[in-house]
C-alpha cells in the first residue's frame, strides 16, 4: 500500500492514525502486541485501512505494565524479536519482558518506514508526522510518548483525522475511546481490585473477618461519552472553585487505580458504592441518578459512597436482596449471603467543597448539603463527608460519602464477584 504511490499527505495522515488508535486500543485492554512491525499490518481495500495482526507473542500485561513469561511453541515470547524494530531495552536484555514503552517504539519505527515509502519527497508535508513518530521512537522509554497521546497530536489534528474530543472531556489515557458507548473487561484489573478489597477494609472488619474472604470474578470498564462530558462539564466548574489543601487532607484514605490521574482541585476521588446486581445495567447506561436515592439515608436523600470496601459490600447483593429487606436474613448483615451474581461500582467522585458532619447533625431527608457560613444565601456544599467516629453522635462506624448531583459521578468500573455466597467473618 505505501510503496503503490498516489497517495495524499491527508490520506497517510488518516492511516497512520488508525494504526496508532489500534494500539492504544489494545493497550487500554491492557494487551501488549509485542511484535508490531510492517509485515504485521494488513490494508483491507475494502474498509480502506490498515488492520493490525499478528497476536502470537501478544500478552495481557500485568499491574505493573508488562508483559508475563510465556511460551509460544518451543521459544519464549521475549525472545522473539524483529531486528530494526525491537526497542533498545529488549535488544541489551531480550528476556526483559516486554512492555508498551516497547510496543511504542516498534510502532514509532514502523510508521517512520512507512513514512520514507510514501513521502516521495515532500519532506516539509510530512514533518510534523516525522516529528511525532520521532517522539514514540526515542530511546529511553520512560520519554516516549504513549498510543493515547499519540493519537490526539496536531500531526493528526491539523488534517482532522484524530478523534474529535475536547479537551476538556478528553479521555483518561487507558481508555480505548472508540465507542460512545462501550465495555471492556480488563483482566490486569482483578489484581488491582483485590488488593484495593484487602487495603481499604476497615481495621475493625479485618479483626473479626468480615468482607475479606471475596473473590474477584471480572473487572469491566465503562466508556460512555455522555456520561463522560456531564461529568467533564461538572469538573470543570469545580475546579473553578478550588478547594482549599486543609480539606484535601481532612478526606483522607482514596483508592488508587493505575494510570488515573485525578483532579485533586475539585476533589475527585475513587470511591466504592455497593448495589443490588440487576440495577448495574440501569447505572452503567444512564449515570447514578441522586433523584432515586431513598428519602431516610442518614445523611440526606443522596446517593452513598465510601473509601471502605466492607461497608460497600453490605449493599452489594443479588437481586431481590438489599439492605432494608435482606433475602439472607440477619446472617446478611455485614455481606449478602445469597447465591447468585454481586457486583459493585468502583466509581469517579468529584466531592468539591465538602461539608464534615459534626456529631450533633440531623441530616436525614435533607435533598441537598448544608449551606455554606459566610457565603451567599442558598449556596450550599457540593457534597456531605460522614466520618468514622464523628458522625451520627460519634456512632459512625465507616466512612460515608454523599452527593446530590448525578453528574458528579463516573461508574467507571464495574466488579462482579464470585457467584458463591460470601462467607460470614468468626463474629456472624
Amino acid at each position: 500500500w505505501a510503496s503503490a504511490g498516489g497517495k495524499t499527505i491527508a490520506k497517510v495522515c488518516q492511516a497512520t492514525c488508525i494504526m496508532t488508535q489500534s494500539v492504544a486500543y489494545i493497550h487500554s485492554l491492557g494487551v501488549v502486541h509485542g511484535d508490531l512491525k510492517p509485515s504485521n499490518w494488513l490494508y483491507d481495500q475494502g474498509l480502506d485501512r490498515p488492520l493490525l495482526t499478528d497476536f502470537e507473542t501478544a500478552k495481557d500485561r500485568g499491574q505493573d505494565g508488562a508483559t508475563v513469561h510465556a511460551t509460544v511453541g518451543a521459544t519464549t515470547a521475549q525472545g522473539l524479536h524483529t531486528h530494526g524494530y525491537t526497542a533498545p531495552e529488549l535488544v541489551g536484555n531480550p528476556r526483559l519482558p516486554k512492555s508498551r514503552p516497547a510496543d511504542m517504539y516498534s510502532l514509532g519505527v514502523t510508521l517512520e518506514f512507512m513514512l520514507t515509502a510514501v513521502q516521495g519527497g515532500r519532506t516539509a508535508d510530512v514533518a510534523p508526522l516525522a516529528t511525532l513518530f520521532g517522539k514514540m521512537a526515542v530511546e529511553e522509554p520512560g520519554n516516549r510518548i504513549t498510543a493515547k497521546e499519540a493519537q490526539f497530536d496536531e500531526a493528526f489534528t491539523q488534517h482532522g483525522v484524530a478523534p474529535q474530543i475536547d479537551s476538556e472531556s478528553k479521555f483518561p489515557i487507558y481508555w480505548a475511546g472508540l465507542e460512545r458507548h462501550g465495555s471492556y473487561k480488563c483482566d490486569y484489573m482483578k489484581a488491582v481490585v483485590q488488593d484495593l478489597i484487602q487495603n481499604t477494609t476497615c481495621p475493625a472488619c479485618k479483626r473479626y473477618g468480615i468482607a475479606q474472604n471475596v473473590r474477584v470474578k471480572s473487572v469491566s470498564r465503562i466508556e460512555d461519552q455522555t456520561l463522560w462530558d456531564n461529568y467533564c462539564y461538572q469538573r470543570k466548574a469545580l475546579r473553578a472553585a478550588k478547594t482549599d489543601d486543609d480539606c484535601r487532607a481532612r478526606i483522607g484514605q482514596t483508592l488508587q487505580v493505575p494510570e488515573a490521574v485525578l483532579d485533586s482541585d475539585c476533589n475527585e476521588v475513587f470511591l466504592w458504592h455497593g448495589l443490588p446486581s440487576d440495577k448495574v445495567a440501569n447505572v452503567i447506561n444512564s449515570g447514578l441518578d441522586n433523584r432515586l436515592a431513598h428519602d431516610k439515608g442518614l445523611y440526606g436523600a443522596g446517593t452513598y459512597f465510601t473509601n471502605q470496601w466492607c461497608k460497600a459490600l453490605q449493599y452489594a447483593r443479588v437481586p431481590d436482596c438489599n439492605i432494608r429487606s435482606k433475602r439472607c436474613g440477619k446472617l446478611g448483615t455485614y455481606a449478602c449471603r445469597c447465591a447468585g451474581p454481586k457486583k459493585a461500582l468502583l466509581c469517579r467522585v468529584l466531592l468539591g467543597e465538602p461539608y464534615f458532619v459534626k456529631p450533633e447533625d440531623k441530616l436525614k431527608g435533607q435533598k441537598r448539603p448544608p449551606e455554606r457560613p459566610g457565603a451567599p444565601v442558598g449556596r450550599v456544599f457540593d457534597s456531605v463527608i460522614a466520618e468514622s467516629g464523628v458522625a451520627d453522635g460519634r456512632a459512625q462506624v465507616h466512612n460515608e460519602f454523599v452527593i446530590f448531583d448525578r453528574y458528579v459521578v463516573y461508574p467507571e468500573w464495574v466488579v462482579e464477584l464470585d457467584s458463591q455466597p460470601v462467607r460470614a467473618g468468626r463474629n456472624y
